[in-house]
Order: C-alpha cells, then structure tokens, then sequence
C-alpha cells in the first residue's frame, strides 16, 4: 500500500500542530508570538492536529479493507 505524500505531510503537520497546543496548555511553552495568541490557542491547536491527522487515517483504514478483499 502506498500512502500519496501530500496525505503523509498533512499528517505531519498536524502532528507539530498537535505538539506545540500540548507543550503550550500543558507546559505553558509560548511559541507563538504575543499578537497572534488568544487563551484557548493550545485546544485550538490540538483540534486543528486532529482534523489534519484525520484524512490519512481514514484513507489508509479504507485502502486496508479494499486489500483484505482482493
């Protein structure tokens, strides 16, 4: 099965998103600039990792059933 390349960077970003939103509300690390924060910008980010995860995890869970089948 190859994964395109376009789904695995969107992953990845998502991945950093999902990072830095944990290391700012659970670390209280601010990496983003002052003009740009608001207060709930690490559940902002988590939720933007997780909806940029998504696409590759439902493609590769319909590509695995369309595998088994054949």
């Amino acid at each position: 099965m190859k994964i395109p390349p376009l789904l695995v960077l969107l992953d990845v970003i998502g991945m950093v998103f999902i990072g830095i939103g944990l290391a700012d509300y659970f670390g209280a690390i601010d990496w983003l600039p002052q003009s740009i924060r608001f207060e709930f910008i690490g559940f902002v980010l988590i939720f933007l990792g997780f909806l940029m995860t998504t696409p590759l995890i439902v493609w590769v869970i319909k590509n695995g059933q369309n595998s088994k089948g054949n």
